[in-house]
Parts: C-alpha cells; sequence; structure tokens
C-alpha cells in the first residue's frame, strides 16, 4: 500500500498515544479539560495525572487540519503560518513542531480530506454481489467528489500545482491507498483462490478512474456531480467490469 508519510500534529506511534500527560500538557493549548493550567500545577496535583483522552486529542488534531484546509481554500498558499496557529487556537510553537512548513501542513490535510471522506463510505460488506457492491463503490465516490470542500480543495490543488511539483504523484498516490485499495480488498474477498491478484488491482483501478472521469466530466460541463443522475452509467460500468473480471478466468466465490 502506498502511503505519503507526514508528521503528526502529535507524536503518536502508530495510532496509539506514546506521550505522558506531563508532555503532552506542556504543549500550549493541549490542555482541553484545564486551558488556563500551567504544566508545573498539573504535575503536583495527583488528580490531574495519567495519559490524556484520545478522543480529545483527536478532536483538537481534526480542529486544526478543519481550519488550515479552510483557510487554504480561502486564501490558498498565501495564507501564513501564524494566521493558521491563531485561527485553530495552538501555539506557534506546537503548529511548527509538528508541521515545519507550510507544504507539509498542506500535504497533511490532503492526506487527512482523501482518508476521512472516503473511509467509512468505501467499507464494503464482504457478502455483498459483486454488481451491487461496485456500483455503491461508485456512488461513495461521487458523494466525496461532490462535497462542496471535496471540490474546493481540489480547485486549489489545480491552482497550486506548479508551486507544489510533487502534488499530482501525491494525489496519485492518495487515490490508491483511499479509494482503490479498499476495492481491491472487497475483490480479495469475492475471489478467494487468487490472493495478491494483479489483476484485482488493475480491475479496482479502473472502476475508480471510471468514475473519477464521469466526475470530471460533470465539472467540466458546469454541472454539480449527481450519483442519482449518474446511476445509469454506474450500473453499466459494474456489469461492464464484473464480466471483465470474470472472462479473466477469476472464479467468483458466489453467483452475482
Amino acid at each position: 500500500m502506498i502511503r505519503i508519510s507526514v508528521v503528526p500534529l502529535l507524536p503518536f506511534d502508530n495510532g496509539t498515544i506514546s506521550f505522558s500527560c506531563k508532555q503532552a500538557c506542556s504543549l500550549d493549548g493541549f490542555c482541553e479539560d484545564l486551558p488556563m493550567a500551567r504544566a508545573s500545577s498539573i504535575r503536583n496535583d495527583p488528580s490531574l495525572r495519567g495519559r490524556p483522552r484520545r478522543q480529545d486529542l483527536e478532536h483538537r488534531h481534526h480542529k486544526l487540519l478543519e481550519t488550515a484546509m479552510g483557510l487554504f481554500i480561502e486564501n490558498g498558499l498565501a495564507v501564513t503560518m501564524d494566521t493558521i496557529a491563531s485561527a485553530a487556537n495552538v501555539s506557534k510553537r506546537t503548529l511548527y513542531a509538528s508541521y515545519p512548513d507550510k507544504i507539509s501542513l498542506f500535504l497533511a490535510v490532503l492526506e487527512w480530506l482523501s482518508s476521512e471522506g472516503t473511509k467509512a463510505a468505501l467499507s464494503l460488506p464482504p457478502d455483498m454481489p459483486l454488481v451491487p457492491a461496485l456500483v455503491r463503490y461508485g456512488e461513495a465516490l461521487f458523494d466525496h467528489y461532490s462535497a462542496p470542500r471535496t471540490a474546493a480543495f481540489l480547485r486549489l490543488m489545480q491552482k497550486e500545482k506548479e508551486r507544489v511539483p510533487d502534488l499530482e504523484r501525491m494525489m496519485r498516490e492518495e487515490v490508491v491507498r483511499d479509494q482503490v485499495m479498499p476495492l481491491v480488498h472487497y475483490l480479495e474477498a469475492q475471489f478467494p483462490e487468487t490472493p495478491d491478484d494483479r489483476r484485482l488491482f488493475v480491475a479496482a483501478r479502473m472502476h475508480v478512474r471510471n468514475v473519477i472521469g464521469e466526475i470530471s466530466d460533470a465539472y467540466a460541463d458546469g454541472r454539480v456531480p449527481d450519483a442519482i443522475a449518474s446511476r445509469g452509467f454506474l450500473q453499466s460500468s459494474a456489469e461492464i467490469l464484473s464480466l471483465g473480471i470474470l472472462r479473466n478466468g477469476l472464479t467468483e466465490q458466489r453467483d452475482v
């Protein structure tokens, strides 16, 4: 699976909190329950010792990324890190320690938008028949790309790609990780006799490209992408793709 390495807001270790309350509270603004407390008073109060709640830290992380995304959409890369820190109510020291420059924060927003916007929607039940699953997958992609903030951020990326030479490559990697690979995992469950078959990856990528192409055409025509209006396209694409998969010698686990 392809990933883009970005520095997290707080020192997580593989998604688990690996620092003490003392360390966390020494970061300005990250003691949610005691916003005016100093680190020394927290260390001296036994009732306040222990690890901060993970959901609080995640909430603050998401708030920062949402704030940064809104400011990027409004101002492009001209927005300053100081402005983002102030709007997100975090100290400049904390922000720069986590994201040393604007580009790293911009890419973190891209990764967060891609993964958060599609993670749940693209999780297909393994027992769902192939064609309905492909149609649902396409509908979820339509919903993601037609969301106003996604559309606005993608337009911003088109404007700023000259300032970030690797932006298009990174976006393709995000699409593979967050939108192609979940479909590959579903297909692997449908065809258990052919694990890690390259054809499954090709089929998943083809379906995602077909759907994204239809969405791009809608934007080019001045239309808002609409999964309901495009259901005929999604149904046809799913049926053609399923026939192609089966004709390539793969045996489905169940009848469709």
